[in-house]
């Protein structure tokens, strides 16, 4: 496990009421649909954006993982946590293809709504993974592929992080 203390909070300040700590980790993508048509396969990435339940054009605020090279089964195995409202939030995942000389392209995505049954971590309980098929943005757009990542709200009283602090780079392979 990561030393926590150095890790980046997203989302939300702590002074908003009723905020959680959510460990997001983005694990992996399997069969990824191809858009580079020279090389064969991508460099993915994962967007994970907090929304506004109300508003879902409003961005609260965003993380992107490193892009893996050439694959379409990338393993990110990576570690962000969001500061939360399991009431008024929820997190968009976006996948794109990283492109150096043209736009990233989009591979898909998917959402997650936080008021869902999603536990808290603990030493004997194991961070629970599920696996989330990508959908289309828009009709004309072939996608396909899922995503696997895993969810649990940290607890409070075990929690030493503080906002601004920085991110490390997890290179684990935890799983």
């Amino acid at each position: 496990m990561s030393d926590m203390s150095r890790e980046k909070i997203y989302g939300v300040q702590r002074s908003e009421r009723n905020t959680r700590l959510l460990r997001v980790k983005v694990l992996r993508a399997i069969d990824l649909q191809r858009r580079d048509f020279l090389g064969g396969t991508g460099d993915p990435y994962v967007k994970i954006l907090l929304q506004s339940n109300e508003n879902r054009n409003l961005i609260i605020d965003s993380a992107r993982s490193r892009a893996i090279p050439k694959t379409l089964n990338p393993l990110w195995n990576q570690d962000f946590i969001f500061r939360v409202d399991p009431s008024k939030h929820r997190l968009a995942f976006e996948i794109y293809d990283q492109n150096k000389l043209t736009k990233d392209e989009f591979l898909g995505m998917f959402f997650v709504d936080l008021n869902l049954n999603i536990p808290y971590e603990s030493a004997e309980q194991p961070l629970s993974t599920k696996d989330y098929p990508l959908l289309k943005r828009s009709v004309l757009q072939r996608v396909r592929g899922t995503v696997t990542i895993g969810l649990a709200y940290m607890n409070p009283s075990t929690t030493p992080l503080t906002p601004g602090s920085a991110e490390i780079d997890n290179n684990q392979q935890n799983e």
